[in-house]
């Protein structure tokens, strides 16, 4: 899942900055229920296993349609997906948020990540007069009327 980045800190997930611009509220649910369905290049391992018999694991670093370019050690490989005879992706290092969070708060995480469509430094304020606080390591999507 992607992450606020304002400071120093470890790089365990792909910024939050502009999310809304690349990912719809119904991908963002999926990152909070489902962290390991779709991972961003770079922040999860993939076991690859190409049709000549030889396998690879490492961290994807580039991906399209075509191809996956993969950190396997020394130097990345760029792959051709034809080639590929089975993909394996590791777990995401995140939690799935179901039974950790409502489902009020994670339409509410969604919410909050739907507006973030503009790459900046993200704060939000909280509800104590005006002061702000730092909103860390939530995804959100605008929440539908039901």
């Amino acid at each position: 899942m992607p992450q606020l980045r304002t400071g120093p800190g470890a790089d365990v997930g792909p910024p939050l900055s502009g999310v809304a611009s690349r990912l719809a509220c119904e991908q963002l649910l999926e990152a909070l229920v489902d962290p390991s369905a779709r991972m961003a290049p770079g922040y999860g391992p993939v076991q690859l296993t190409l049709k000549n018999g030889q396998s690879l694991f490492g961290t994807p670093s580039d991906e399209t349609d075509a191809y996956i370019v993969v950190d396997a050690g020394t130097e990345p490989r760029k792959i051709v997906k034809t080639d590929i005879a089975q993909r394996t992706n590791g777990p995401s290092a995140m939690p799935a948020m179901v039974g950790v969070l409502t489902r009020r708060e994670l339409r509410d995480v969604v919410e909050y990540l739907s507006a973030l469509k503009q790459i900046t430094s993200p704060r939000i304020p909280d509800n104590s007069g005006g002061r702000y606080r730092q909103f860390v390591g939530m995804l959100v999507c605008p929440a539908r009327k039901r």
